[in-house]
């Protein structure tokens, strides 16, 4: 953020269990790390990003529009209330914390569902990314 200075984030990540479904993360919580391994078989202890901080952070763009214009797009969308316990929640965080502190103009993490039959494509998803740049950025 400190060296690009973008005007807003729209982050993605892949979200195995989605099951087709596009989620828009309504807000990333103050926590990070999981009883279970990652990919690498690493366990990160669970503890706060923020020791003191508040328990989440919400998402300050209307979550529920921009659900409701991914499904105008021909993706299924929902907005979903857990970011994860790892990366994906861990940088969505802190481009909560950066576009509250005005750095930023506003950030949004949408997880996508891993590449198949019934499920949205590269191209849907670059479109879908064009579409909330263009309306909600």
């Amino acid at each position: 953020i400190a060296r690009h200075k973008p005007r807003f984030l729209l982050m993605f990540g892949l979200a195995g269990g989605t099951r087709g479904m596009v989620r828009i993360e309504a807000y990333a919580r103050n926590r990070i790390g999981a009883s279970r391994a990652d990919v690498t078989g690493a366990r990160t202890p669970r503890q706060p990003i923020v020791l003191g901080g508040p328990e989440k952070l919400p998402a300050r763009l209307p979550v529920a529009a921009i659900a409701r214009a991914a499904r105008l797009s021909r993706v299924r969308a929902q907005v979903s209330l857990s970011a994860g316990n790892y990366l994906c929640n861990y940088i969505y965080w802190h481009a909560l914390e950066a576009a509250s502190r005005g750095e930023i103009a506003g950030a949004l993490f949408v997880h996508v569902p891993k590449p198949g039959p019934g499920r949205p494509t590269a191209s849907d998803l670059a479109k879908l990314g064009v579409l909330l740049a263009r309306r909600f950025g």
